[in-house]
């Protein structure tokens, strides 16, 4: 049975998730403070999913906005550099693969070969935004977390897309799809493995590393 002290401390990491809910507006070109990440996701989500290639463009766009948030300088460098790079045939590539996704699916994301877009941080990041409510990200702020590492190969500066990584992949969005039904509801919302990676790296930013460790180990 898992420790309810330990679900107690990342419900509340949960509640405390700090990141910025930010994105930006290319009609008016200037960035939107949003009240939650679920209007976030909500705002994102609605992009990614139009027939407008226009709308996809700024929705990936918006995820690196979000994602580099921030590293100012870094996110207005990759924001342009995708804006610059990426072409109507890529986009409508996407607009019909979105559409018909199923599954984790990292691997099919990557061969859409999009700008800025290849490695397992941003994919799985692209990924939780076309579907907020069954996935959630993995970065290497929450490979410092001793179990988590040990299920994926690593280079240096990023986690690569392979086979084996997408399917250590799947095993953390079940994870996190565990601890969110054992915490059940933080706030007045139902929790979801999104909210629940957003707590674990929430315990990271505290500092809570072993905290966090534990845990897993418990769900695993």
């Amino acid at each position: 049975m898992t420790s309810s002290n330990a679900l107690l401390s990342l419900a509340s990491a949960i509640q405390n998730y700090s990141y910025p809910c930010v994105v930006y507006d290319f009609r008016l070109e200037q960035a939107l403070q949003l009240k939650s990440m679920v209007e976030v996701e909500c705002f994102i989500q609605a992009q990614l999913m139009s027939t407008n290639t226009e709308q996809v463009k700024d929705g990936l766009s918006n995820i690196l906005f979000w994602g580099y948030y921030n590293w100012p300088g870094m996110r207005d460098r990759r924001v342009q550099s995708f804006r610059s790079v990426v072409d109507s045939s890529q986009l409508m590539t996407a607009v019909r693969l979105f559409a018909s996704l199923r599954g984790c699916a990292i691997r099919n994301l990557k061969r859409l070969e999009l700008p800025c877009f290849s490695n397992l941080s941003f994919l799985s990041k692209l990924r939780t935004f076309l579907d907020p409510s069954a996935f959630c990200v993995i970065d290497r702020k929450l490979c410092t977390v001793p179990t988590i590492a040990g299920k994926f190969s690593m280079y240096k500066t990023y986690i690569p897309v392979t086979k084996e990584n997408e399917e250590s992949y799947s095993w953390w969005v079940n994870l996190c799809g565990k601890a969110a039904t054992a915490i059940q509801i933080v706030g007045d919302r139902s929790v979801r493995p999104v909210d629940a990676a957003r707590g674990f790296f929430q315990l990271v930013n505290e500092k809570q590393g072993v905290m966090a460790d534990s845990l897993i180990q418990e769900l695993n």
